[in-house]
């Protein structure tokens, strides 16, 4: 039994904490007579399974990626956990320019000594940059650009010293897979044409962008889905029109030229004609 404590009570001190956002979207419903409503039921379900698609859709993923701005992923690794910190960091990279492919996806560590930072890999052997003041532009044959400081500079210093504070350039399969991972959506009522998205991660404010820029790629998609077929309608309606055009303009030349050929002196006389042969005839 003290065991079994034991083990629950370190699980439970050392398990990370999982957060879950939650938001719910209504999909456009459009009027219909009551009658076809039953009929239609089968169809309604069919679109909401399109539009769930559209939402999970690697596009839409692509679209969330660049909508975050997720070019650098930064992290505390401490004894048991590592920390994801999503907009809780104390450092920002910018106008960071990778000049070494080799950098993707590596462990770059973040160290201070003899009152200068350094870039190194977690056994200090290769260095990418040295000598970096805070706020200040760095360049070396790895990486460029300018350490930002978010916080008190001996703080941040303590900070690092307890933890060890490290970066990565993450690939794209990286991105999508942080993503994805904690992400689910599904058909909330079929009736009320209803969907949830949903994302679980230890980092919450990571979650909650996730599905509020989750939400505003799908509304920006159904925009730009609305706007194209507008576009097709407005296409299709000026080049009726032009063909119309072209059909009206034939049209009045033809009856101009009816015009000049049978103008009303010339119909007085075909009358004339007519009724003479006609008492001819007769």
């Amino acid at each position: 039994m003290i065991i079994s404590i034991s083990a629950s009570v370190i699980y439970l001190r050392y398990k990370p904490e999982i957060f879950k956002s939650e938001t719910k979207i209504q999909i456009e419903v459009k009027d219909e007579p009551l009658q076809f409503v039953e009929l239609n039921s089968n169809s309604s379900n069919r679109n909401l399974l399109s539009e769930l698609a559209i939402i999970k859709s690697q596009k839409s993923i692509y679209k969330l990626i660049k909508k975050l701005n997720l070019n650098i992923f930064y992290y505390n690794e401490g004894e048991i956990l590592t920390s994801f910190l999503y907009k809780k960091n104390f450092y920002d990279l910018s106008l960071c320019n990778i000049k070494d492919s080799s950098l993707i996806s590596e462990k770059i560590h973040l160290i201070y000594e003899n009152k200068y930072f350094s870039l190194v890999n977690k056994e200090k052997e290769i260095v990418y940059a040295e000598f970096i003041e805070p706020n200040k532009y760095f360049s070396s044959k790895y990486i460029s650009g300018i350490l930002k400081i978010n916080r008190d500079l001996d703080e941040f210093k303590k900070n690092i010293e307890k933890a060890d504070s490290y970066f990565i350039f993450p690939s794209l399969s990286q991105k999508v897979k942080e993503i994805k991972n904690g992400l689910d959506a599904e058909i909330l009522n079929k009736y009320a044409r209803t969907i949830k998205i949903s994302h679980q991660h230890t980092n919450s404010i990571f979650s909650k962008d996730v599905c509020n820029s989750l939400v505003d790629v799908y509304f920006q998609h159904d925009i730009d889905r609305k706007l194209l077929s507008s576009e097709k309608i407005v296409k299709f309606i000026n080049g009726r029109k032009d063909s119309v055009q072209k059909k009206l303009i034939s049209n009045e030349k033809r009856i101009k030229s009816f015009k000049n050929q049978y103008d009303s002196k010339n119909r007085n006389n075909l009358i004339d004609e007519k009724r003479k042969k006609y008492e001819e005839i007769e």
